[in-house]
């Protein structure tokens, strides 16, 4: 039931099957239940909280790259899109609604396809204006799937977390016209919150924070997450 509501040549990536990078997700991060072994650089000035000392706000990348093979990244791209859409665990569907339309959207069935340098998060939706198209099994409605492609780093011409896509996504213009802002905006932050929960998977830093991502790459084959230290600027300022 719908619920309402120039980076350098890389060493070789950490590799993970995705039965151990689900293990252990919840809500924004993947807990892991090691850290990492490997040293980690400082970052500017290893100050206690609290110190009235100017600290660096530099940041460094940890030094080994994230690869998720595309084969892999299905059932975590939709881990991510339920988090996002705030559902619980075994919802796969959510109504959003803007007066007098809605729109039936199947968290479950959320994809992800790459390209060199690119990638597409596919919704699927359903609402009463589509015609013609083929019900799916889930469902007696109307169905249709909605692309959202984003330009975002490659391996000859990386551009960190910079990501672009085109104002309106791709699909049927009944349901793009009214929707395409929430569809972007929900297949953005799916995509932000992958790269957010891979580079956490990768461990902590010295002081036991989680890695972020401080770059995005994709391949046809694989997406790539640069993991790096938290800036250290919530320390004093004084």
């Amino acid at each position: 039931m719908a619920r309402r509501r120039n980076l350098e040549p890389p060493p070789p990536p950490v590799e993970r099957s995705a039965d151990e990078w689900l293990a252990g997700y919840e809500r924004g991060a993947l807990e892991v239940s090691t850290k990492s072994t490997e040293p980690t650089p400082p970052v500017g000035r290893d100050e206690p909280r609290g110190s009235t000392r100017r600290p660096s706000s530099r940041a460094q990348f940890t030094g080994r790259r994230i690869r998720v093979p595309v084969a892999d990244l299905a059932p975590l791209v939709r881990r991510s899109a339920r988090l996002v859409a705030d559902l619980p665990v075994g919802a796969s569907q959510v109504v959003w609604e803007r007066p007098p339309s809605e729109l039936l959207v199947l968290i479950g069935d959320v994809g992800i396809k790459l390209g060199d340098g690119t990638v597409t998060i596919s919704v699927p939706v359903s609402c009463d204006e589509l015609q013609g198209l083929q019900p799916t099994r889930r469902s007696t409605r109307a169905m249709t799937e909605v692309a959202v492609p984003f330009a975002v780093g490659s391996a000859t011409r990386p551009a960190g977390l910079v990501m672009a896509t085109s104002r309106q996504p791709q699909g049927p213009d009944v349901v793009v016209r009214v929707w395409s802002d929430a569809l972007v905006a929900f297949a953005f932050e799916t995509l932000v919150h992958l790269a957010s929960s891979l580079a956490a998977a990768r461990g902590e830093d010295r002081r036991g924070l989680k890695f972020i991502p401080g770059a995005l790459v994709a391949s046809a084959d694989a997406l790539f997450i640069n993991p790096m230290e938290r800036h250290s600027i919530q320390w004093g300022l004084s």
